[in-house]
C-alpha cells in the first residue's frame, strides 16, 4: 500500500516499529493504579499492520477510544481497516471495540472462541462480526502470516500470542510488558525498567508461574527479534533476551539472601523490633529491606519480598489478633507461593499476645517455613530486649547464609 506523504513524517518515524507495522497505542500518563499494582504512568498499546488487508492488534482503554482513531487516522482512514486481531479481552485492550466497530462498519474482529465468548458478554458483540480463530492457525496475506498460539493462563484464559515470522516480530499481549509510559517506545536494554517489570510479574502472573515458565519456553521456541507486548516499551534485541531470562528466574528460583522485615506498628514498639531486626541483619551482612505496611503499596512490598529468601512479619495484637494491615498482606503474599521462604513472625502486645501468635499460623498456612519462635514483646522493647532482638536477627542471618 502506498502512504500519503503525511505517514513519513516525524511523528510516524517514532511509531514505526517495521515496514507497514505502526504503534498506534495511548500511554496513560497520569495512571498511578492498575488493578492495585502501584505505577507512575502507563500505556494501553494497539498495532496497525498495513497491507492487502489493514489489521488493528488490540484496542485501548475505553477513555482514551478518541486517541486511538486520531493515532489509526493519521495513517489510513479508519474506514480503511479491515480486522481486528484482539488477542485479549481484558478492558484495557478490549473496551474501545464498540467505538471502533461504530466507526469502521466494514471491520470484522478475529480472536479465539474464549475471547469471543467474553466479549460478546462485555459488550455484545453480534456473532456475524466475530471470526474464531485458533491455536496454530495461520492467517496469511500478501506480503506476511501471522501464526496464531494460544497461551492460556499465561495471564487470562484467552491470553493469545501473534506471530510474523517473515519480520521476527512477536505480539506477546501482556506477556513480558510493563505498565509504564512507551517511551522510548523501543528498546534494547531493559535495566531502566527491570524494577516495574518485577513488580508487574509479581502482582499479575506469578500466582500462574507454570504457565508463565510455558510462556518463556514458547518465546524461546519462536526466537523472535521484536517482542511487541500491550504495555510499555517494545522489546529488541538483547532487551527480549533479558527479559526472558529475568522470567525464568522470577519464576523458578527468584530468591536472594535478602531479607524483607514488613511490619504494621501502632505506636511504634513493632516499629523499633523491625529496626533491631534489621541493624541485627545487616551486621551479618544479609542485605535487608524493611517496608512499613501503612505506607508501602502492597504490590511494591510484594515484588520485594518475591526476591527474598527470609520474610520476617510483624504486627501488634489488634483487638484479639492480626493488624488488618498485616492480614491484608497475608492474603497477597499468598499469591506469590512462598513455599522456598523462611520467615519469623514478631511483635507487640498490651495484655494478650494473641496477634503475633495468630499471625505465626497464618504464615505456616501460607507455605513460609517458620525458623524459630515467634518474637513477642511487651509494649516496646527495653534495654535488655533490644540486645535479644539484634542476637536474634544474627541467628537469623547465620540460617540464611546456611540456606545457600
Amino acid at each position: 500500500m502506498e502512504l500519503d506523504e503525511h505517514v513519513r513524517g516525524d511523528n510516524m518515524t517514532l511509531k514505526k516499529i517495521d515496514d507497514g507495522i505502526f504503534w498506534v497505542g495511548v500511554n496513560d500518563w497520569p495512571l498511578r493504579d492498575f488493578h492495585g499494582l502501584s505505577v507512575n504512568g502507563g500505556s494501553y498499546n494497539s498495532y496497525l499492520l498495513l497491507g492487502e488487508k489493514n489489521i488493528l492488534i488490540d484496542t485501548v482503554y475505553e477513555k482514551y477510544k478518541e486517541d486511538l482513531k486520531k493515532n489509526i487516522e493519521e495513517i489510513i482512514p479508519i474506514n480503511d481497516l479491515d480486522f481486528i486481531l484482539l488477542l485479549h479481552s481484558e478492558n484495557d485492550h478490549s473496551s474501545s471495540l464498540p467505538f471502533i466497530l461504530q466507526n469502521a462498519p466494514k471491520v470484522k474482529i478475529l480472536c479465539t472462541k474464549k475471547c469471543a465468548n467474553f466479549i460478546k458478554k462485555l459488550y455484545q458483540i453480534p456473532e456475524e462480526k466475530i471470526n474464531i480463530i485458533k491455536d496454530g492457525d495461520t492467517i496469511k496475506f500478501e506480503d506476511f502470516s501471522i501464526k496464531i498460539y494460544e497461551t492460556p493462563m499465561v495471564h487470562w484464559p484467552d491470553t493469545t500470542f501473534a506471530f510474523i515470522p517473515e519480520k521476527q516480530i512477536l505480539f506477546s499481549t501482556d506477556f513480558l510488558g510493563t505498565q509504564v509510559v512507551a517511551e522510548p517506545l523501543i528498546i534494547e536494554d531493559v535495566s531502566k525498567i527491570i524494577e516495574e517489570s518485577r513488580d508487574y510479574y509479581t502482582f499479575l502472573m506469578r500466582a500462574y508461574w507454570e504457565q508463565a515458565l510455558k510462556g518463556v519456553d514458547k518465546v524461546k521456541e519462536l526466537s523472535p527479534n521484536i517482542v511487541a507486548p500491550s504495555h510499555g516499551p517494545i522489546l529488541k534485541g538483547n532487551a527480549v533476551k533479558d527479559m526472558l531470562s529475568y522470567y525464568k528466574k522470577w519464576c523458578l528460583n527468584p530468591e536472594t539472601k535478602k531479607a524483607i522485615v514488613a511490619y504494621v506498628s501502632m505506636w511504634k514498639g513493632t516499629e523499633k523490633i523491625a529496626e533491631l531486626l534489621s541493624e541485627g541483619l545487616s551486621k551479618e551482612d544479609i542485605p535487608v529491606k524493611v517496608i512499613d505496611l501503612a505506607n508501602t503499596p502492597f504490590s511494591e512490598a510484594l515484588s520485594e519480598t518475591l526476591e527474598a529468601s527470609a520474610v520476617l512479619l510483624g504486627t501488634p495484637t489488634f483487638v484479639k489478633g492480626i493488624h488488618p494491615l498485616m492480614y491484608a498482606f497475608l492474603t497477597f503474599l499468598e499469591i506469590i507461593k512462598p513455599n522456598c521462604k523462611l520467615g519469623m513472625a514478631f511483635g507487640t502486645y498490651g495484655w494478650a499476645g494473641l496477634g503475633v501468635k495468630e499471625l505465626n499460623e497464618k504464615m505456616k498456612e501460607i507455605g513460609i517455613k517458620i525458623i524459630c519462635e515467634p518474637l513477642l514483646i511487651n509494649m516496646t522493647p527495653d534495654y535488655n530486649e533490644k540486645q535479644e532482638i539484634i542476637e536474634k536477627a544474627k541467628e537469623i542471618a547465620k540460617i540464611i547464609k546456611n540456606s545457600f
